[in-house]
């Protein structure tokens, strides 16, 4: 679905990625994971056509990125940001939005029955006439995500989703996501700083530092060694139930 060769990107003289490459399939979650000012945002940022390349090439269903107009892109991808400030408004009103793109001026019967459709399958009808000023942390973060799987992209960025959420609510949204992901068979990115989290729900990892492509690949196939190196502290990975898990 996504595919990036040698993807570089400068402010004024300052490298700030490097020669990225990167190929996705349907179906899959990769978890963008590295240390603070590695380049995760911004290459998502990228992918999404908001930042001008430098050079190399992002690819979109074979067809160059740069290619599409705005509105096609937000068929075909939905962005979640990092922080997103919520206006005063329904829940049903808040993923609404999500249609937008898809709506000439004024939302369609098929809209609200796919907002419908979208909050039984989150679980969140019983919210649909609060205030989403009133919603907690992790309430709001489901209507957010609720409003970006309503879009019918084909393509998901969540940009650290779970931050500042509860464990109980951490492990939800991300059920949540994993779960659309299969269900609707989407290709997701999502940023995340938390590794035990990225090895359980991720089928890839890209790993950055320094705006540089450490690891891309299968995420059974990345070993201590690297994310040592790229974290600057001694990781150990063990085998429990079935799952790898890191230690500090």
């Amino acid at each position: 679905m996504i595919n990036v060769k040698n993807l570089n990107y400068k402010v004024k003289h300052k490298h700030i990625l490097k020669n990225i490459v990167l190929d996705t399939k349907n179906t899959q979650i990769t978890a963008i994971i590295g240390p603070n000012g590695a380049g995760k945002t911004t290459f998502i940022k990228l992918l999404r056509n908001f930042l001008p390349i430098t050079s190399g090439q992002i690819d979109l269903a074979g067809k160059s990125i740069q290619s599409y107009k705005n509105k096609e892109l937000s068929k075909l991808i939905s962005y979640l940001p990092q922080t997103t400030k919520a206006v005063s408004c329904s829940v049903e009103d808040c993923i609404l939005l999500g249609r937008k793109p898809h709506m000439k001026f004024f939302p369609k019967k098929s809209d609200y029955e796919k907002c419908e459709k979208i909050m039984d399958e989150l679980h969140l009808s019983r919210l649909k006439n609060k205030n989403v000023l009133s919603l907690s942390g992790g309430e709001l973060q489901k209507v957010l995500i609720a409003r970006s799987l309503v879009q019918e992209s084909d393509i998901l960025f969540l940009d650290e989703p779970i931050n500042h959420l509860d464990i109980k609510n951490q492990l939800e949204i991300m059920d949540i996501t994993k779960k659309m992901t299969k269900q609707k068979k989407i290709t997701t990115f999502v940023v995340l700083h938390d590794l035990n989290l990225a090895f359980k729900y991720a089928d890839k990892i890209l790993l950055l530092k320094d705006g540089e492509n450490i690891f891309y690949g299968d995420k059974n196939e990345i070993n201590e060694k690297i994310l040592s190196s790229a974290y600057g502290v001694d990781i150990e990975l063990i085998d429990y139930k079935g799952e790898k898990k890191v230690i500090y």
